[in-house]
């Protein structure tokens, strides 16, 4: 029986086919960055994680992974120069952890409070005197602010991806990032939904069910939009797509323009507010 322990450099395959050494450099730096964003995730109760990297000329950072649930997965930008007011840069630059905070963060109590915007958290990923990048997660303004556990717990991991990406720099592997990100579900980073909602997103406890059905919503409305020609149907779809899933009783479409304030549209429900 095959040792699951045993790397595949030291178990070569027996199908007649040789592994691809370029294949496995990029499945090992995959391996890590995994390994990483999912401790991040869990340890720091974040409900997304990601590892951004240099390019290989230090230009800026690119995201290489990220990990968690929607839609908070799609938060996190893609690309970043070093200068950048990026919590994932201002680590890099600073070489110490740095926090994008709401400084009053929302009471988890308060009715009717979303869980947005966002709060960052980030460390660099620097090893042997070499730069790799940054550790960053994402949570819900709802959570509080960053304690000093949370901010060592992630410097642990950002600091053990750091020696595990050095190991595999000293043998010649690349590490960079891709053109693209590589998104991966991470389970129990969703945030549980709240009690006293009446609004059903998704299936509770099913990992990314109210992230992913937001989405829909809202890649709906971008279709039902680009076919809109009156006033009406933009009323209509902003109706269909957003009071419904939000549970909304009210909608105004407004415009500035002018110096004044124009109500192009608007909808409300029995029972509405003035």
């Amino acid at each position: 029986m095959d040792d699951p322990s045993v790397s595949d450099a030291e178990n070569p395959r027996t199908d007649g086919q040789e592994r691809d050494p370029a294949a496995a450099a990029v499945g090992e730096v995959t391996a890590v960055l995994h390994r990483a964003v999912h401790q991040a995730a869990h340890r720091l109760r974040a409900v997304a994680a990601a590892v951004y990297l240099l390019t290989p000329d230090e230009g800026e950072l690119r995201a290489a992974m990220i990990g968690g649930s929607p839609p908070a997965v799609l938060m996190l930008p893609g690309r970043m120069s070093l200068d950048s007011s990026y919590a994932s840069a201002r680590a890099l630059a600073t070489g110490k952890a740095a926090f994008l905070a709401d400084p009053d963060p929302l009471d988890a109590s308060e009715p009717g409070a979303l869980p947005y915007p966002y709060t960052a958290a980030s460390v660099p990923v620097t090893a042997r005197g070499r730069r790799f990048g940054s550790l960053t997660v994402l949570r819900t303004e709802n959570r509080g602010v960053y304690s000093d556990v949370d901010s060592r717990r992630l410097a642990r991991i950002g600091d053990r991806l750091a020696g595990l990406l050095a190991a595999l720099h000293d043998r010649g592997v690349p590490v960079a990032p891709g053109d693209l990100p590589v998104l991966i579900p991470v389970f129990g980073t969703e945030p549980p939904a709240e009690r006293a909602d009446p609004v059903a997103r998704g299936v509770p406890g099913v990992p990314g069910s109210a992230g992913m059905s937001l989405l829909y919503a809202l890649q709906r409305l971008t279709d039902m939009l680009n076919r809109a020609t009156t006033m009406e149907h933009v009323v209509g779809a902003a109706e269909l797509c957003v009071m419904a899933p939000l549970g909304a009783r009210a909608l105004a479409l407004a415009s500035a323009a002018e110096g004044r304030m124009w109500v192009l549209g608007q909808r409300r429900l029995l029972g509405a507010g003035p």
